[in-house]
């Protein structure tokens, strides 16, 4: 499920965190905090912490399906200068069979694998994400993230 655009996200926050190096799998949360995603309680401690800070701006979602093109309307109150919306088709149900390195022979299940992404000012009002043969059970994240990539609010709608 890897993608150069992916990729260079990835590559964002480790200039951001200011890291010698990437690494995965990686845990950001809020945009604030990064940490290793292997280490489970601690990854559950961090974002159990980021859902304890308030939202700083308004965000409301609705999402409209025109065949493979998913539309992404949002509505942002607040948000500063240089804000960004973001914008991620996310589906579920995803299984690989592992063949080599450490999870050799392993099956793991994959959700919430991001199959579309797109972002624009926070004043834009639709993203539209092109979703070819994404089921139709998937949904829509969407948040808000200001020039220094921390998150000021987010939510999800189908």
């Amino acid at each position: 499920f890897a993608s150069p655009r992916w990729t260079a996200r990835q590559r964002a926050y480790s200039g951001a965190f200011e890291l010698n190096s990437m690494y995965t799998p990686q845990i950001v949360v809020n945009g604030r905090h990064q940490l290793v995603g292997s280490r489970g309680a601690q990854a559950r401690a961090a974002v159990a912490e980021g859902l304890k800070v308030p939202a700083t701006v308004r965000l409301d979602l609705t999402v409209e399906r025109r065949g493979e093109i998913w539309i992404a309307r949002a509505r942002v109150d607040g948000a500063p200068e240089g804000a960004t919306l973001n914008a991620a088709l996310v589906e579920g149900g995803h299984s690989v069979a592992v063949k080599r390195g450490e999870n050799a022979g392993l099956t793991l299940r994959h959700d919430r694998v991001v199959r579309a992404f797109a972002t624009g000012p926070a004043k834009a009002s639709a993203l539209e994400l092109k979703g070819a043969g994404v089921k139709p059970t998937a949904s829509v994240v969407a948040w808000v993230q200001d020039a220094g990539l921390a998150v000021l609010a987010a939510t999800e709608a189908r």
